[in-house]
């Protein structure tokens, strides 16, 4: 704790690249307050389905992922719920789950 040091970023879409991927088929973002930025700086649509953690976050930050996130084609799966997170998918994968 109280340690300063260096920490290397690069945008998703370099470290795709990086391991020979165009896609991915899932993104679990998590940066503590930053995920409007990792979506700005990338390409979402590279990914087929997207859980981001809002849950504490600042409600103009969680805008900003949102739009950015529906600018890329998802919509919000509102029938998958993860604790603090929410689950978006591309639009022509977001069906409804059959009932049980």
């Amino acid at each position: 704790c109280g340690a300063h040091g260096h920490i290397p970023c690069r945008p998703l879409d370099s470290i795709l690249a990086s391991v020979g991927f165009a896609a991915a088929n899932f993104l679990s973002l998590d940066v503590e307050g930053a995920e409007h930025l990792v979506l700005k700086a990338s390409d979402p649509g590279q990914f087929d389905l997207a859980m981001v953690e809002f849950v504490g976050r600042p409600e103009a930050s969680q805008a900003q992922a949102h739009r950015l996130l529906m600018r890329a084609n998802f919509t919000r799966v509102r029938s998958l719920r993860v604790h603090n997170s929410l689950v978006f998918a591309k639009r022509h994968l977001a069906v409804r789950p059959p009932m049980l």
